[in-house]
């Protein structure tokens, strides 16, 4: 599946960090949307859709007491996790702010920063997942079957893969999803980040495995 996730980091400058972020885009099950990969199907619940999005980069942020912190050369990483909902057409959408999520972002030196405006991004990676349910596993499973079986001469392949993958997923709690920023996207970002600090990141996420 493939998801064009657009992410939106806004560091505001007050005493702590306040993250505003918005993604959305296409999920999709076993391979990209580009490639016909099933999509995701609207979820019962707004909040089955958990996402967590890494990354690291540069920028400038409140030094924390200490030497060594003020020497540091301005390298961060963050981790945020939230949830977001899928609508009709395997589209996503979450939006939220640092009240709505948890997450930190980090200096190797400084531990915990605040006040953080980025100037450049260095790798940016989501993870999502969405949970077991009978449609979910379903959805899931014939498309994995499908991609499994693309080459096989048996004609009762898919069936056999569907039947074996619903009962294994049935046993598990999430179906799983990543994606990585590419090289184009990152250059992009990179080419309008450091006059506004802010992070809009395109990203495609295919859901295949189950844990």
């Amino acid at each position: 599946m493939r998801i064009a996730l657009l992410c939106c980091f806004t560091i505001a400058a007050c005493g702590s960090t306040t993250v505003q972020t918005n993604t959305h885009g296409k999920a999709t099950y076993a391979k990209p949307a580009s490639e016909g990969g099933k999509q995701v199907a609207p979820q019962p619940k707004p909040d089955d859709l958990k996402v967590t999005v890494t990354l690291t980069g540069a920028g400038t942020f409140d030094k924390a007491a200490g030497a060594l912190c003020t020497l540091t050369s301005g390298d961060y990483s963050e981790t945020v996790m939230t949830s977001g909902s899928v609508s009709d057409g395997g589209d996503y959408v979450s939006d939220y702010g640092s009240a709505q999520s948890s997450g930190s972002i980090t200096n190797p030196v400084c531990g915990v920063v605040s006040n953080v405006k980025t100037s450049s991004v260095a790798t940016f990676t989501v993870q999502a997942s969405l949970p077991t349910s009978d449609t979910n596993c379903t959805d899931y499973c014939t498309a994995s079957a499908q991609v499994q079986c693309k080459n096989s001469s048996d004609v009762n392949c898919v069936a056999n893969a569907t039947a074996t993958c619903k009962s294994d997923c049935k046993t598990k709690t999430s179906i799983s999803g990543h994606g990585e920023i590419t090289q184009s996207a990152l250059n992009s970002i990179n080419g309008k980040v450091s006059g506004s600090g802010t992070v809009d990141a395109q990203v495609d996420l295919v859901f295949n495995s189950v844990h």
